[in-house]
């Protein structure tokens, strides 16, 4: 009688846990768009989107393919853009992609942002302020790359006050 309580208990404890920590990130009505801008005419639209919904923009500064960057832009897409940690939290933002060095524009964007090295990656806000968020960390000279967890707080730590309950229920996560 003991042995089925004491198991009836912990199979409800492991799914408690397991159902909690599958949850969606809470919504934050925002409803921007799914689907990624490029270039610095994808910005521009970005931000006649962002003046209507209200939504922080994900800027995302890349350098494709290039020999000299070790590739440090597929590692941060493969590694963190691409995780279902980051992925669940990018659907909250107005999303932008600049492929350096690409056009003229791009590379004003990019020298707007004070961009010199890539990935990197900023938060714009409704009220124009733009925060970096930190993708790797350099210890003697080699990047690591932050984790997912470590991304998401670095984004929702540059995000405007409307992205607060996302914050609170990421930081109660961790």
């Amino acid at each position: 009688m003991y042995f089925r309580r004491s198991a009836l208990g912990l199979c409800l404890l492991v799914l408690c846990y397991c159902s909690s920590y599958g949850k969606p990130p809470p919504p934050t009505g925002l409803n921007p768009p799914r689907k990624w801008f490029h270039g610095a005419a994808g910005y521009q639209k970005a931000l006649d989107i962002q003046n209507n919904c209200r939504a922080d923009i994900f800027l995302y500064f890349a350098r494709p393919n290039t020999p000299n960057e070790k590739g440090l832009c597929a590692w941060y897409e493969k590694r963190g853009l691409k995780t279902l940690t980051v992925k669940r939290i990018l659907r909250e933002y107005i999303k932008v992609r600049i492929d350096l060095p690409g056009n003229p524009d791009n590379q004003r964007l990019a020298r707007k942002f004070r961009v010199h090295k890539t990935p990197a990656v900023f938060i714009v806000h409704p009220n124009g302020w733009r925060g970096r968020c930190n993708i790797f960390s350099w210890e003697k000279r080699r990047p690591r790359l932050y984790s997912p967890e470590d991304l998401v707080e670095f984004m929702l730590r540059n995000s405007s006050s409307n992205y607060l309950p996302l914050l609170q229920w990421h930081l109660g996560r961790k």
